[in-house]
This record gives C-alpha cells, sequence and structure tokens, in this order.
C-alpha cells in the first residue's frame, strides 16, 4: 500500500434531477492532485430514528438474481484481504493464499449480477497460518502447487482479455500489461473482461449462484467481433461514465 490517505465525501442533492455531477466530481479532485476510486449513489433510504435492537421493519432479503450460462462482460472488484499480505486472503487449508474478486455483469439483461471467485496465488509450504505450523503431505503439497499455477494462469487471461491482449503476444507493451499496477492487488478494480459464466448448485443449505467457468481471450472463437477496443475499464482511467461495448 502506498500509505498515502483516503477521503470519503457524502453529499445529498437539494432535488431530485442532478446531471453532470459525476465528471464535476472527477474534474474536481484532479485539479487538487486526488484520484477518483469510485463515485456511486445510495440507493438505501435509512430511518435513522429507528430502535436499533428491533429489525421487523427492516426490508425482507430479496432473492438474488441468477443469470443463464452464457458469455457477458464482468466488471472486477478486488475484496481487500489481509493489507500485510498484499490482500491475498487464507484458504481454510491453512497453506494457501487467494484473491477474492466480486465479478459484476455489466450491460444487457442481466446487469448487475454478481459472479464471486477465488483466485489461488500463493502456497506456504510451512504452514505458518495454522495454530501448529507444520508441511503439508506430499501429495496434498503438488495440489496446492497446482491450485497456485491454474490461479496464475486464469488472472493472466483476466489480464488479456480486459486489455485485448493475445497469448501469444510477448511485445513489451502486452508484457508490461500483464502486470499488475505497482504491485498492488487494488489496481485490478474496474477492469472489464469477457468470459462464461455459468451455474454453479448450491450446496449444504447454500442456493445456487453464478461462477465463471472460463475467461474469453482475443485468440479464442468466442471472442466479440469488432474487437470492444476502449470496453476496458481501470482504476487508473478512474471509472469513466461512459463506456461502449
Amino acid at each position: 500500500m502506498s500509505g498515502r490517505p483516503i477521503y470519503i465525501l457524502a453529499l445529498q442533492a437539494e432535488h431530485k434531477e442532478v446531471h453532470g455531477v459525476r465528471a464535476l466530481f472527477k474534474r474536481l479532485v484532479r485539479d487538487h492532485g486526488l484520484r477518483c476510486i469510485d463515485i456511486h449513489e445510495l440507493k438505501e433510504e435509512v430511518d435513522m430514528t429507528d430502535d436499533l435492537f428491533d429489525f421487523n421493519n427492516a426490508e425482507t432479503p430479496s432473492e438474488p438474481v441468477i443469470a443463464p450460462p452464457g458469455l457477458y462482460w464482468l466488471r472486477v472488484e478486488v475484496r481487500p484481504g489481509a493489507v500485510v499480505d498484499d490482500h491475498l486472503l487464507p484458504a481454510k487449508n491453512g497453506y494457501t493464499w487467494h484473491l477474492s474478486v466480486k465479478c459484476t455483469v455489466r450491460g444487457g439483461d442481466y446487469d448487475g449480477v454478481v459472479a464471486f471467485d477465488y483466485i489461488t496465488l500463493r502456497f506456504d509450504p510451512t504452514g505458518a497460518s495454522l495454530a501448529v505450523p507444520t508441511p503439508p503431505p506430499a501429495d496434498k503439497a503438488e495440489n496446492y502447487k497446482t491450485a497456485v499455477r491454474i490461479g496464475r494462469s486464469k488472472l493472466r487471461s483476466l489480464l488479456e482479455s480486459a486489455y485485448a491482449i493475445d497469448p501469444s503476444d510477448d511485445s513489451e507493451e502486452a508484457n508490461a500489461k500483464r502486470r499488475v499496477k505497482d504491485n498492488d492487488f487494488l489496481n485490478l478494480n474496474g477492469l472489464r473482461f469477457y468470459a462464461r459464466v455459468d451455474i454453479r448448485k448450491g450446496t449444504n443449505g447454500y442456493k445456487d449462484s453464478n461462477s465463471i467457468d472460463y475467461i474469453i481471450t482475443p485468440d479464442m472463437p468466442e471472442w466479440p467481433t469488432p474487437s470492444p477496443g476502449n470496453a476496458v475499464v481501470s482504476r487508473a482511467k478512474e471509472f469513466d461514465d461512459e463506456v461502449p461495448y
């Protein structure tokens, strides 16, 4: 992490019709040496006079919308983990660490539907995160190493899809885009990539949910034509208001 401060400002409009406020705020923060991370409207209306311990008037949770299997543009949001460990979260097995990402469908009939994914990126053979550190059995260790290889491959595909890079492109520019900016996984926030989304059947009382089946890169027949070009949005581009698909 850079150690630079992050400011949060909440404003309420005096009337319902407010136009151009997002663009205005972004210009203002740039003029003062700030970077816009996110701007969104709060949809919930909470009565702060309600009894803090009485939830009879709270809204009933709605059923999550499930998108049917198919190809979608997805927007990445990293779910912050342990800051001291590059935002990676320890797995229950005690040996691997993963990146937790929230991927939101952008555009189409299922805009806003969410699929969560966990990308394994690190294996600690010492089991340091366990109460009693101990190396894993040899067969388990191989499984954990395989999970890391798969995770690194998935993250590479995500970057290639977001930046429209052919996997065979080994140019300096392509290689640079396959590196996470500033070695900070939060810089993946806002990237949009193309993927096939499937439905994961719920088990042990959990309901069905969407999952990412595989990521589409420019070398694959499913890649949209013509190429989406500037459909990519990253935190570096400050979450542009209008992004063509």
